[in-house]
């Protein structure tokens, strides 16, 4: 079986209209990156049933499997939660009102009333839109408030399928949940150990670039990249023992440049290069 790979669908509106910047992407990627596991794609797109149903369609058509997609957001109670219609669309399943999630929300409105504030019939149908997941979906409670749903296509993640969970959007409930259920059930099984390496130098990147691809086809269990700054970075990661093999050759063709006759001009070439890397 080919190790598990993670795709992350983000959704809201908000998050293309510039007004809120994602921080579920990025957490994850941290976050997974300490269980060897990778997030091969994220896709931010809008809260349109069509849009969420596409990149759902784009992660379960990718051959590669076993794999987790995530979502994050459209689960709440307005009109524009439309992440769980769009997973049984994707599914080919219809959608079903899951009791454990219904009771908070009934409490709510049972508590509103009592205040003497009862909610209009369209408030209400809205609210129970939180509750109504696809049915062929797992409900995994967190706590009262706060959920998710697991859908498994072709056995799941586990059987070398496509798992799918829905997750919600607020940062600090996302990050939650994921700690919560979907590393412990879905993700530490597949843990890989995975090392990470930097070597930095002083050149401008195409001094090393032809060497570095060299190094980097000779290794294709590990991922390696070349990062501009004030000081460049190579960065290289992947299994431990092929981690240092790589390292320890980067290493070596920057001490093949360090002797050359031209290195102090190539250090002094990036030096006036990166004082503008910024834009300014």
């Amino acid at each position: 079986m080919l190790p598990l790979e993670i795709d992350l669908v983000v959704i809201g509106d908000e998050l293309l209209d510039g007004h809120v910047r994602d921080a579920n992407g990025h957490w994850l990627t941290e976050r997974t990156r300490t269980l060897g596991i990778p997030v091969r794609r994220m896709l931010t797109v809008r809260d349109g049933l069509d849009d969420i149903v596409g990149a759902l369609a784009t992660c379960l058509a990718d051959p590669h499997r076993p794999r987790v997609v995530l979502t994050s957001g459209g689960v709440g109670g307005t009109w524009d939660d439309l992440t769980y219609e769009a997973v049984a669309r994707a599914l080919g399943t219809t959608l079903r009102r899951d009791d454990r999630l219904a009771e908070p929300l009934d409490y709510i409105l049972g508590y509103m009333e009592d205040l003497g504030y009862a909610m209009d019939d369209d408030a209400v149908s809205s609210m129970h839109r939180i509750a109504t997941v696809p049915a062929t979906a797992r409900v995994v409670q967190h706590r009262r408030f706060l959920a998710c749903t697991i859908s498994d296509v072709d056995g799941g993640c586990h059987e070398g399928g496509v798992t799918i969970v829905t997750l919600p959007g607020p940062p600090g409930h996302f990050q939650s949940v994921v700690d919560a259920v979907v590393v412990p059930e879905l993700l530490d099984t597949h843990r890989r150990d995975v090392a990470v390496e930097e070597v930095e130098h002083g050149y401008p990147e195409h001094v090393l670039a032809g060497a570095l691809h060299r190094i980097q086809q000779g290794h294709p269990t590990v991922s390696m990249g070349s990062y501009p700054g004030d000081v460049m970075v190579v960065r290289v990661q992947g299994p431990p023992d092929e981690v240092a093999v790589c390292a320890a050759k980067v290493r070596a063709v920057v001490a093949e440049v360090d002797d050359h006759p031209a290195a102090e001009g190539l250090r002094d070439t990036w030096k006036i290069q990166a004082a503008s890397w910024d834009g300014d």
